[in-house]
């Protein structure tokens, strides 16, 4: 009988104590679940708004440095008096405006939609971008906003059929005493915000920076990722039901929190905007890294 007694309470100090350790065990992962991933939720918001705000910087300098172009007075004299054809001093003049401002090429388009001069490898000079053939390209559609409005316009970032490559184009109206008088339409280097985007010091292994934009009801990645070099130009169906985090930022939303990412994995992540491209950026850590 005593034995069993001395036996009884072992037993009952042991389920106490085990008790005491899974309560502790359980308060120490609860509040490091909920003090974690809020951290990591500023810390990634934090993020995207830098790079956001290096992406519109990076943007606002490139429309400058365009403008500056746009406005030189040998240009617009140029335009005045040789319309048609211009001529070498046209070429020299931006050719070297190309390499120093950072652009992939240019264009100068007329009142009629026809390129008189491009920087490319093969001359486009005589092409007409508003034919049928390539009256839905990116290239025409900045050219008949920026004509129209006579103000400053980005493109879309898609495949172009002009170029055959995806392209990304910033054009500018040319005035005369503020009278219309032809565009200067200049490429942008992606890859230059693509390294602005790509940063992935904090970001631990499955880290990863997304970009992407609206097309109709389609999300549209508009670059490769960190695990997934051929995602650029994938679609994906906009959802109501389980809609994936970059459809936030697409839809114009600024955020940070838990969710699925386009692999199906739980990520906790932070959204942003960017509105001179019309683009969505996620910059996002697999939930399971961040907990493990």
């Amino acid at each position: 009988m005593k034995n069993t007694n001395i036996l009884k309470k072992i037993i009952l100090t042991l389920s106490f104590l085990l008790f005491i350790i899974t309560c502790s065990m359980f308060c120490i992962y609860h509040y490091f679940y909920y003090s974690t991933i809020p951290y990591y939720e500023q810390k990634l918001h934090q993020m995207v708004v830098t790079r956001a705000d290096n992406i519109n910087t990076f943007l606002n300098n490139q429309e400058e440095n365009a403008l500056r172009l746009a406005q030189e007075t040998a240009l617009i004299n140029i335009l005045k008096n040789n319309k048609s054809k211009p001529d070498q001093t046209t070429a020299t003049l931006l050719d070297a405006h190309k390499t120093t401002m950072g652009f992939k090429n240019k264009f100068l388009i007329d009142t009629t939609g026809t390129i008189l001069l491009s920087t490319t490898k093969n001359n486009l000079a005589g092409t007409t971008i508003n034919q049928q053939l390539y009256k839905n390209s990116s290239l025409n559609q900045s050219y008949e906003r920026a004509s129209m409005t006579l103000t400053n316009d980005f493109s879309s970032f898609n495949f172009n059929d002009v170029l055959n490559e995806p392209a990304l184009f910033i054009t500018i109206p040319i005035l005369d005493e503020k009278k219309f008088i032809a565009t200067l339409t200049y490429q942008l280097d992606q890859n230059q915000i693509y390294l602005i985007a790509h940063q992935y010091i904090g970001l631990q292994k499955t880290g990863e920076v997304v970009l992407a934009c609206k097309d109709h009801d389609y999300i549209v990645f508009v670059a490769p990722t960190r695990h997934d070099q051929d995602l650029a130009f994938k679609k994906r169906l906009i959802s109501t039901d389980n809609p994936i985090v970059i459809q936030k930022s697409i839809l114009g939303q600024e955020g940070y929190g838990t969710g699925i990412d386009y692999q199906g994995n739980s990520i906790v992540g932070a959204w942003q905007f960017i509105p001179k491209l019309d683009w969505g950026m996620v910059i996002k850590i697999n939930h399971d890294e961040i907990v493990a």
